[in-house]
Order: structure tokens, then sequence, then C-alpha cells
């Protein structure tokens, strides 16, 4: 039983960064927006949450400041991708690199003109057991035992699904993935709302970095992200772009992601480097096997210009 309630805990707190991030790029992708740039953001995202955590003493504002620097790096993408039309996926390979840099660069100088050459930690997030539901026999630990972002991401799912699928505005925003020039001849104001996707897209990303700097560890690493930013991606595919979709898909990888741990805990004598690669691994195999019913926004990915309609 300890050994199931390890590897549950574990798979969920692997699984809301992914969902973040994923939830993001569902928005992105239903409003036609290809964002490969999830990892760059999510990025962005581990450190600034620590910076601000830091300067603020709080981790709900360094939640808020990594929310704010990912909204600009959103609207930097969807300025490049919307109003210029640039190659989307060009845009996001540079928005992961530039955020490489800037991530490595700040954090050499966080420690050396603020940390004295030693690594900082940060006021971090605490869990919140939930009364009586938490001190439940088994489910209270699986279900009711985590920090808050845990709960918000939950609850953001639900409401993005409502937004999405029980809205006027919902409707909007995914015929827009579909048809955008049968959205704009009925009125719509196509880029606005691709806009608001995009910058909403890097909002959530925001929250899936400091989640895993602020929830996890207290301190921003180099490459800490590690990949999950292209994992949330496949998640979105595995998902068929649906928020619930995602969630579960994310839960998934977050399931390998925790039995992999726990196999280096238990020292099998299979290779770190090897089981370091079975969320990858799984991933390729998701994909391979993806639902076949789970279309693209058919206009995903594919500039829309107005003036050549």
């Amino acid at each position: 039983m300890e050994f199931i309630t390890y590897i549950l805990t574990s798979a969920v707190r692997s699984a809301i960064p992914l969902t973040l991030a994923g939830l993001g790029g569902v928005l992105s992708e239903r409003a036609g927006i290809m964002n490969l740039a999830l990892e760059g953001q999510m990025l962005m995202g581990a450190f600034f949450g620590v910076y601000f955590s830091y300067a603020t003493g709080s981790p709900w504002l360094g939640v808020l400041g990594a929310m704010l620097v990912c909204a600009l790096v959103g609207l930097v993408m969807a300025v490049l991708s919307i109003r210029l039309c640039a190659n989307q996926i060009v845009v996001a390979t540079a928005i992961n690199l530039i955020s490489v840099g800037i991530t490595g660069y700040c954090l050499k100088m966080f420690i050396t003109n603020i940390g004295n050459g030693t690594v900082i930690t940060v006021p971090s997030f605490r869990a919140v057991s939930i009364p009586v539901l938490s001190s439940l026999p088994f489910l209270g630990e699986v279900l009711f035992s985590y920090k808050p972002l845990t709960y918000v991401t939950i609850l953001l799912a639900v409401l993005i699904h409502i937004y999405l699928y029980k809205t006027k505005l919902g409707l909007v925003h995914r015929s827009i993935g579909e048809n955008p020039l049968v959205a704009d001849t009925l009125g719509i104001n196509v880029n606005l709302v691709r806009y608001g996707a995009v910058v909403a897209c890097g909002v959530l990303c925001g929250i899936s970095g400091a989640f895993m700097s602020l929830s996890n560890l207290n301190q921003f690493q180099n490459g800490m992200v590690s990949g999950r930013g292209f994992i949330a991606f496949a998640a979105v595919i595995f998902g068929g772009w649906s928020p619930f979709g995602v969630l579960g898909a994310s839960v998934f990888f977050g399931l390998a992601d925790a039995i992999q741990m726990r196999m280096q805990a238990m020292q099998t004598g299979i290779s770190y480097h090897l089981l370091q690669c079975v969320p990858y691994l799984c991933t390729l195999v998701a994909l391979v096997f993806a639902r076949k019913s789970a279309a693209c926004p058919a206009s995903d990915g594919l500039p829309y210009r107005k003036e050549e309609t």
C-alpha cells in the first residue's frame, strides 16, 4: 500500500506542471496558433517565480511575477506569429533557445550578486490538508493532501472546459481554430481572440514553471524543465486538444515519471540515465497510439492574413 501511495502521489505532483502548460497549449491551438514554446515559457516561469518570491518574500507574488513575465513572452510570440505572420515553429524554437540563455544569465547574476556565489532557496508553498477528507485512509493522502497550486490546476481544467464547450465565447474561440475566414465574415475579431489565447497560454506556462520551482524545489536550477514543455505539448495531442484530455494524458506521463523515480530509489541496477528516458519513451508510444478521432484544429499553425481573403 505504501508503494502504491508513493507512486500515485508522485504521479500527481509530476502531472501538475504538464497539465498547466498543456491547458495553455489547448487554448492556443484551439485558436489556430501552434505553440511549441511551452518549454521556454515554463523555464522563464520557473526562474522568475523564484526571483519574485525572493524579492517579495511571498510565493504567491512569485507566481504572479512569473505569470506577468510569461504573459509578456506570450505577447511577443503573438505579435510575431499573428501580426507579422512569421513561421510559428521557427518563432517557438527561437523563444525556447532564448529562454535558456536568459534564465542561465539571470541565474548567474542572481547567485553572484545576491547569493554571494551560493544557491538561493526561497519561500515556497506548503501542503494543504483538506479537513476530514485528508484523514481518510489511503484516499486522504492520495487525493487531499497537496500544495495549493494542485487544486488550482484542477479548478482551471474545469473552468477552461466550461469556457470552451459551454459558452458562446468558447464556441467563437474554437471556430477560429477551425476556420478563421468564416469567423471573420461573421464579424469576429480573429486576431484579438488569437492574441488573447497566446497570452493566456503564456500565463498558464508561467504558473507551471513557478510550480516546479516553488512547490517542488524552493530554488531554480539550469535546465530544470528538462523537456517537460514538449511532453506537455504531446499531452495536448494525446488528450485530443481538450482540457480533461490533457489532464488525463498528463497523469499518464506523470505516472511514468513516478515509476522511473521509484525504480531509481530501489537501486534496480538499471542505469538512471536509461530510467530517465522512460517518460519520454512513453510520450512517443502515446503519440503513436493516440486516438485517430482526435482531429487537430483545421487552421492550427496556419497564419491568417485578412487582406488576402
